[in-house]
């Protein structure tokens, strides 16, 4: 759901281009075009999350996970010209000009296009100089301790993005470029977890959004990025990526190791309920508990007998 902004005052200058269709069958049909349903954010507010402008003007947006790492969508960087970066763009509304410069990017290597879920639809860019947009600190991410409590259907999710929106219907760019948020849930989960749909009538995501968070409440009580907009329809069905079992990908590839203690080997990340991290106190995994369960088992037929 990628846009492309208006030039104004010799910055950006585009046709607006078609919303990325959705990939799924569950997505729900397009409704009136026009985040949807949200508000303006107020100044300062959310300053970890940031736009990302093509040299072919197309916009996304991203979210600061270190303050010289930016987590966005795969789809965002995948198309754009050859031998290209994207300018990071931070603040309220992206017009102000307030950017930094981008030294490199990456994709997911099991990215897929094509797929009708779980599509690994990750990217990242590596700036040139860190930033602290209003003194913000970069996002957390949902790990191990948040995912059991978070990642459920019915858990609140606050979507914020520089897409279009329903509040300026005058305006032949629908408003993109402005910073805006609203607050919906976590309604249906993927087999494996990797994506989650959020949605709530009349409230979303809209072109422009593509590559920005789905914000939850930790168990610490903080904001928590959640998930990586993919894809969907204006105002309606949104499906995000699980940025958590990406981590390793993130690490490797860019540098921002933001991993929990004791998951430096990347084995211990669970997305189907309990945790599996080999760290003091630490609930066992589930295959560990399978083999204590079985030997128990032999044991006391054994006995029995």
């Amino acid at each position: 759901m990628k846009v492309k902004l208006a030039l104004v005052a010799a910055l950006l200058a585009s046709k607006p281009c078609v919303a990325r269709a959705a990939d799924t069958d569950d997505a729900a049909p397009p409704k009136t075009p026009a985040i949807y349903g949200g508000e303006v954010t107020a100044p300062g507010a959310y300053s970890a999350i940031v736009a990302l402008v093509g040299s072919d003007q197309t916009l996304c947006t991203g979210t600061l996970v270190t303050t010289d790492v930016v987590l966005t969508a795969a789809h965002c960087l995948a198309d754009l010209p050859e031998g290209t970066l994207p300018d990071v763009h931070y603040g309220s509304q992206v017009l102000s000009d307030r950017k930094v410069a981008a030294a490199s990017m990456g994709i997911h290597p099991s990215f897929c296009a094509s797929c009708t879920e779980d599509v690994n639809d990750f990217g990242f860019v590596v700036l040139t100089d860190a930033l602290h947009p209003e003194g913000a600190l970069p996002a957390p991410i949902v790990t191990q301790d948040d995912w059991d409590r978070v990642m459920l259907a019915g858990a609140s999710l606050t979507l914020v993005g520089y897409g279009e929106s329903d509040d300026a219907p005058a305006d032949p760019y629908r408003g993109a470029g402005t910073k805006r948020a609203v607050t919906t849930s976590l309604t249906q989960l993927t087999a494996d977890a990797l994506e989650f749909r959020a949605d709530a009538e009349g409230k979303g995501t809209c072109t422009g959004d593509s590559g920005g968070p789905a914000l939850a409440t930790g168990a610490d009580g903080g904001t928590k990025l959640a998930g990586v907009l993919a894809r969907g329809t204006c105002g309606s069905a949104s499906f995000y990526g699980s940025p958590y079992p990406a981590l390793c990908w993130l690490r490797d590839a860019s540098g921002a190791d933001l991993l929990p203690d004791g998951c430096e080997n990347c084995d211990c990340i669970d997305t189907d309920g309990g945790c599996g991290c080999a760290t003091p106190g630490a609930a066992p995994n589930r295959a560990s508990a399978w083999l204590v369960g079985l030997l128990l088992g032999a044991f006391l037929l054994r006995r029995a007998r």
